[in-house]
This record gives structure tokens, sequence and C-alpha cells, in this order.
């Protein structure tokens, strides 16, 4: 004979495959992690909504080994995906670097406007040195720099750029 394939659990049969006290696994119940259902006055967690939260999930894990969040893993941006680095320290490490400017900068900035007494928006970013200013102009090109410039609404742009920045 066909045996019918099982739907529902109890609570208590939840409780002991995630290894959980009874208070934590009613807690998963009351956030209504996965559908549950009443049935002879018992409540009954229907299995397969089970599986899908179990595999959207990393918190939990189940006493028989089954790692969680397999369907997670398939769907979001996770550190390992896209950059090939396989812990979070390993993505720090090498990109660190990039933001110590912009640190060192808004750090120079902070203090300066927390020892004048000023505002932040009264104080102006710290100019750029002359190596770092002739670096910038040696890539401009003087003939496509004009045409911009030129241009009334072009120049009216960069000029409230220019501003926005200050």
């Amino acid at each position: 004979m066909d045996e019918k394939k099982r739907t529902t659990m109890s609570v208590p049969e939840m409780q002991r495959m995630l290894g959980l006290g009874k208070t934590d696994s009613y807690w998963l119940v009351h956030r209504q992690c996965f559908e549950t259902i009443i049935v002879a006055g018992k409540m009954r967690v229907v299995i397969d909504r089970f599986e899908h939260w179990y595999a959207n999930q990393i918190k939990y894990k189940k006493v028989d080994g089954t790692p969680p969040g397999t369907e997670l893993r398939a769907y979001s941006y996770s550190v390992q995906g896209d950059s090939g680095h396989a812990q979070a320290q390993m993505v720090t490490d090498q990109y660190s670097h990039i933001l110590d400017d912009d640190r060192k900068n808004n750090a120079a900035l902070f203090e300066k406007a927390f020892y004048s007494g000023k505002g932040a928006d009264s104080i102006e970013a710290p100019a750029e040195t002359g190596s770092e200013a002739k670096a910038a102009l040696s890539d401009v090109d003087p003939d496509l720099l004009a045409k911009i410039l030129s241009n009334p609404e072009m120049a009216a742009l960069l000029t409230t750029l220019a501003k926005s920045l200050n």
C-alpha cells in the first residue's frame, strides 16, 4: 500500500529537531516564521513551510547536522559570491585602505569644527596639496576644457557642483 508523506509535525518534534527549549520553539511559532495549523486542538507545524524557512535563515541549526540557509546563499549577495573571499575579515583586510583617506579627512573636519566652535556647515574641506592639484590638472585636455566651459549651461552646472563640494 502507498504510504502518504507527512505534511505536518508537532511543535515538540520541531523543538527536538532544532535542539531548542520549549520557550524558544514557541517563540518561533509566535513570530510566524513558518505556517502552523490547529488539528484536533493541537498546534502542528507545516513541514514544507518549516523547510522553506530553514533554508532561508542561518541562526538555527538542525541537530542532525543539515546546514541551514541553502536557499539564502543561492540568492543573496554573500561575501564569497562576488569577490571570491571566503570570510568578511579577508574583504576588510583587502579593501579597508580605500576608506582611510576619507576617514582622515572627516576626522580633520570634525576636529576643526569641534575646536573652533563652529558648525560643520561653516568648515571647508582641507585643500589639496600642490602636488595633488598638479597631478589632477596634468590629466585635463585644455582644448576640451575650453570647449566645455564655453557652453553657459555646462559652466553653470560645474559652478554649482563646485559649490556643493565645498
